[in-house]
């Protein structure tokens, strides 16, 4: 690459790293009908005067942390991933928390070595992040830039599934793309650098800034080919004998066509690919092959990352033009920074178009390099120059009243016995009449509005709105109910056994069980999937069991617990979760953020039920003597500690409403 970010950077990789915060509630780049010409902007990380640097270990407010040179950024449910590029690392932002997701910050070897663990694998310097469908999280990496001219010594797709990272496409791969035409390419081995990437209908897509084309292969890594461009190698050396690429091919198919320099992609939906040509100062698409320009070089100076809404509007980083321009037909409109002028003022809150500049710390005059929707329709953009991450809010949203979240919790007894603190009412209880097995669990009603209850017999109690739609009580289990969980809707729930056995009731899908397996230990509890598409069963060794869209992100299956598993909690997106045991240890996986735990304190009775708050940025934790624990942003309600219960607290569900 010839110019706009620094040097260092042009060896690359593509990592593809199969998400620990699995299961969609959207997904990454998504497009959006709302309105962005008056939105409102604010800064989600990166330090406040832009300064570059490395937050060490653990997780961190991420406004106020340091980023250095990030080049891109993702969004999958509620997760942001930030290509942190000159830290070689990717970090991930969760309820306003940024932590490592892969690579070791550590960019001395600037070498790919994998461990199996993102963590603990050297990944080099990060040029691109996306997401699939799927939760898996697409890296564009930098290894080992070649100071004699432009290219990488490795450029990689690697992937992460279940926690692990391999590698999918190799840097010989990448490199014969180009060299194996035998007319463009590079002479000396054919490298290549691997800049943006993206992800559609299951293809992995990514930018050659060295050979000057867009490559495409499947999330597996097989049948690696070009879609645009006709590797015009940047090499004096190399066989076309050029130090750059040139502009021609319009209306013709786009693999003759002639990019310079093509950094920024996006994939729609129909697999129509919108390229940043960026010394080019164009904006191109790919159609059915047939590559046109959509915008430029009148109104661009080296236009980085490329996205489309759903109306057709395309939004364009004008890297070196410092602002984001909006495409829509023929007219160019600014969204959002003074373009040609540098800043690292970003006022929260104000409209995007006046109240942000882009750029002043960066050493060779960069502004912003990539965006990015969000599930919910709000533009992620990466300022390289500051170190920072802005969010601009539609002006549909922006004006909306901001709801004011209402937390509150109910914990029941063995007996059927209610108790109800904060924000939620008491709709009855089976406390004064005779059972014929003990409650066991409950869930709550959509909206807080009702309950049931499940007895160890697969008996159904249920209050308010909760309907009522079968029940196993008065059949022959194999053994006994353990929990249950409701389906989004309110119109169904899953009872789940000891077992593993599942029965499912109303809207309710079976999507497996472990009911004719051997189990270690007994299942204690379950979890629903924010869609209600799949499930996670949890044993008291804290196996974890998963089945329809449930992701698997981890468990304590293998490992020593100083007491056993009594309970789980989903995270809000569907991408993680927390584990609770008696003694009030918590195992938090994916997305599923740790804020505390009574796991080194002295209890009077053992926790046996937890509950998380509707953001996942907090959760309660339910002793049988009715005490209550709360970390993060769960607000203490109340609890029944220290009063006299008829019969043992062994289960909780926490409800969060908005007024």
């Amino acid at each position: 690459m010839r110019s706009g970010l620094r040097a260092g950077i042009i060896a690359s990789a593509v990592l593809v790293v199969g998400s620990m915060v699995g299961m969609a509630a959207g997904i990454a780049g998504a497009s959006t009908s709302s309105s962005l010409s008056a939105g409102t902007i604010s800064l989600i990380a990166g330090s406040t005067s832009g300064t570059a640097g490395l937050d060490v270990g653990g997780s961190v407010p991420a406004v106020g942390a340091t980023l250095d040179d990030p080049s891109d950024v993702a969004a999958f449910g509620q997760t942001i991933y930030v290509a942190d590029m000159t830290n070689c690392e990717v970090r991930q932002v969760v309820n306003g928390q940024i932590s490592d997701f892969a690579g070791l910050g550590n960019c001395t070897n600037q070498a790919l070595v994998l461990t199996g663990n993102p963590q603990t694998s050297e990944i080099g310097r990060p040029t691109g992040v996306a997401v699939d469908s799927s939760g898996n999280v697409y890296i564009a990496v930098c290894n080992d830039y070649l100071g004699s001219g432009p290219g990488c010594l490795q450029s990689n797709i690697l992937k992460v599934a279940g926690g692990t990272i391999s590698a999918i496409v190799t840097t010989s791969q990448i490199a014969t793309v180009c060299s194996a035409t035998g007319a463009n390419g590079d002479a000396n081995g054919g490298d290549g650098a691997a800049w943006d990437v993206r992800v559609e209908g299951g293809n992995v897509y990514f930018s050659d800034v060295v050979n000057d084309v867009v490559d495409e292969a499947t999330t597996s890594g097989t049948g690696l080919t070009s879609v645009a461009g006709s590797c015009f190698y940047d090499n004096p050396g190399g066989p076309n004998g050029t130090t750059t690429g040139s502009y021609s091919g319009d209306h013709g198919a786009a693999t003759s066509a002639n990019l310079n320099d093509p950094t920024g992609l996006y994939v729609d939906g129909s697999g129509n690919i919108f390229i940043s040509d960026s010394d080019n100062d164009r904006v191109r698409e790919v159609s059915g092959g047939i590559i046109t320009t959509i915008a430029g070089p009148t109104g661009f100076v080296k236009p980085f990352g490329v996205v489309e809404d759903s109306s057709g509007t395309v939004y364009v980083a004008d890297f070196s033009g410092k602002c984001i321009k909006a495409v829509s037909g023929a007219t160019i409109t600014t969204l959002a920074g003074t373009c040609g002028t540098a800043g690292d003022n970003v006022t929260p809150g104000g409209i995007a178009v006046s109240n942000v500049l882009f750029g002043s710390n960066s050493p060779d005059g960069g502004g912003p390099s990539n965006l990015t929707f969000t599930p919910g329709g709000d533009l992620l953009v990466n300022d390289y120059g500051d170190n920072q991450v802005d969010q601009i809010v539609p002006a549909a949203s922006s004006t909306a009243p901001t709801p004011t979240p209402t937390q509150g919790y109910w914990m029941v007894a063995s007996d059927g016995g209610i108790f109800n603190y904060g924000a939620t009412s008491f709709y009855g209880s089976t406390g004064s009449i005779h059972l014929n097995k003990p409650v066991v669990g409950m869930a709550a009603a959509p909206g807080g509005a009702g309950y049931w209850l499940v007895a160890s017999d697969g008996g159904i109690f249920n209050y308010g709105s909760a309907l009522f739609y079968g029940s196993r009580g008065g059949q022959r289990l194999n053994d006994p109910i353990v929990g249950m969980a409701a389906t989004p809707d309110g119109k169904g729930y899953w009872l789940v056994a000891s077992d593993g056995g599942i029965f499912n009731y109303g809207d309710a899908q079976f999507y497996g069980s472990s009911g004719a397996i051997h189990l270690n230990k007994p299942i204690v509890g379950m979890a629903a999937t924010p869609d209600g598409k799949g499930y996670w069963l949890v044993a008291s060794d804290g196996g974890i069991f998963n089945y329809g869209d449930a992701s698997f992100y981890g468990s304590t299956g293998s490992i020593h617990l100083n007491k056993p598993i009594v309970g789980m909690a989903g995270s809000p997106s569907g991408h993680g979760y927390w584990l609770v045991a008696s003694d009030g240890g918590i195992f938090n996986y994916g997305d599923a953020q740790f804020y505390g735990s009574s796991g080194s304190i002295h209890l009077n009775k053992p926790i046996v039920a937890m509950g998380a708050t509707a953001d996942g940025g907090g959760y309660w934790l339910a002793a049988s003597d009715g005490g209550i624990f709360n970390y993060g942003d769960a607000a203490f309600k109340g609890s029944a500690g220290g009063s006299p219960l008829n019969q043992p607290v062994v289960g909780m569900s926490s409800a969060t409403s908005a007024t």
